[in-house]
């Protein structure tokens, strides 16, 4: 990986002060869409009508726009998610879904006796909403605000904010924070399935504030899932963005361990998938671990990725939705699947065996206008064909993928 963005799990990336740009010293939450933070502000005074702002900021820091809140008063969105096509936003006992413009599309109000909701974020999994209280469970909503689901809260944690993060190494997707004190926050994390939360860490901030809005991603660039904070001390609000893992998704070898007899030798394929990568210089190396001489060997991978931008404009998008690719088919563990999008879209790949039953769920995410690639991993599963399917509202594309082992 290319020495600009190697870093380690939990490593702070960026501390970015807003505070002067935006002209707010009461930020609460953020989201990121399209290389953007959008974030909400309360300190309504700072604004010539008096009521509280979304901030649109570019990654160093620069207002680009900002917008009304549908607030009177001190209100103010406490939280922020994203679902693919709407912004949404929690405020006390009501729940908002807002375009990009800030136009009103959807408004339900929640059910809490309370009325103090503090935490949201979206499930792109299972296409729902997760919304806490500081002292409540974590309950699940459809976007039409019906309760679905109930996640019991870990005995004394308080739930400031939520995130969402698909591919937790433990499947414990849901990630709840407790700021605790100043510079510090508890996290806690909880598996959809099983109702179970593991305590992650008491995360230390790089600098000395309370967190509020938190946020993880895996678009901030190319290669890595990050975790995005809005910190608040009432003067000098920032962003900080901190590591969580690397992406692997970029690039695919077709066998990750296996056995060779003495004498003989093995053809290992690797792809690389440069169309959302950056137009630079990646020195990279293959490291076989193995139980002869030495015990590993290095191979030197380099991967040039030139500049294109003066075309890309000039390239046309996909007409077809459709999965275009399987490969190897047949393979004994692992595939490849490569799809077209005609427009941005929010979809799901899923296996299903013979007889009908899903048997995976491999990729929920939202996906720009052009050509993807998605591994998926079926050594679990037995010999057999199995069913492809790409699926974006109304829209199904199917492939077959032969499993022989």
């Amino acid at each position: 990986m290319i020495e600009d963005y190697d870093f380690e799990a939990w490593e702070t990336r960026l501390v970015l002060a807003v505070s002067d740009s935006v002209q707010d010293e009461s930020l609460l939450a953020v989201t990121y869409i399209d290389s953007l933070f959008i974030i909400s502000g309360r300190n309504r005074w700072e604004n010539d009508n008096g009521v509280s702002q979304i901030y649109i900021v570019n990654k160093t820091g620069e207002l680009l726009s900002s917008f009304d809140q549908p607030f009177e008063g001190l209100l103010a969105y406490e939280d922020l998610t994203w679902d693919g096509e709407l912004i949404w936003g929690v405020a006390e006992d009501s729940v908002f879904g807002f375009s990009f413009e800030g136009e009103i599309e959807a408004r339900w109000a929640l059910p809490f006796e309370r009325g103090t909701a503090l935490a949201m974020t979206w499930d792109a999994g299972n296409e729902k909403l997760w919304i806490a209280e500081p002292g409540s469970d974590i309950y699940s909503f459809d976007s039409d605000g019906n309760i679905i689901d109930t996640l019991r809260r870990r005995s004394f944690f308080s739930i400031y904010s939520l995130a969402y993060w698909q591919d937790d190494p433990d499947n414990f997707c849901i990630y709840a924070f407790d700021p605790g004190n100043p510079g510090f926050v508890d996290i806690v994390k909880f598996d959809i399935e099983t109702g179970e939360n593991q305590f992650v860490k008491n995360y230390e901030l790089p600098i000395s504030a309370q967190t509020q809005g938190i946020y993880i991603t895996d678009s901030y660039d190319p290669y890595s899932t990050v975790m995005i904070s809005i910190v608040n001390d009432f003067r000098e609000d920032a962003i900080v963005v901190t590591q969580l893992d690397m992406l692997e998704d970029w690039f695919w070898l077709d066998m990750s361990e296996g056995e060779i007899e003495a004498d003989n030798s093995q053809d290992l394929n690797l792809s690389i998938f440069t169309r959302d990568l950056l137009p630079i210089f990646y020195p990279g190396e293959l490291t076989f671990h193995h139980n002869a001489e030495g015990g590993k060997t290095l191979i030197s991978v380099n991967l040039t990725v030139l500049d294109v931008e003066d075309n890309y404009e000039q390239t046309a998008f996909p007409k077809q939705f459709s999965i275009t690719q399987v490969s190897p088919n047949p393979s004994n563990s692992r595939f490849m699947i490569e799809f077209t999008l005609p427009r941005e879209s929010h979809i799901q790949i899923e296996a299903y065996d013979l007889a009908g039953r899903r048997v995976a769920v491999i990729n929920t995410d939202v996906y720009y206008a052009g050509s993807h690639s998605v591994g998926w991993d079926a050594t679990g599963l037995p010999s057999g064909v199995y069913l492809l399917t790409l699926n974006a509202g109304e829209k199904t594309s199917i492939r077959k993928a032969v499993l022989l082992k």
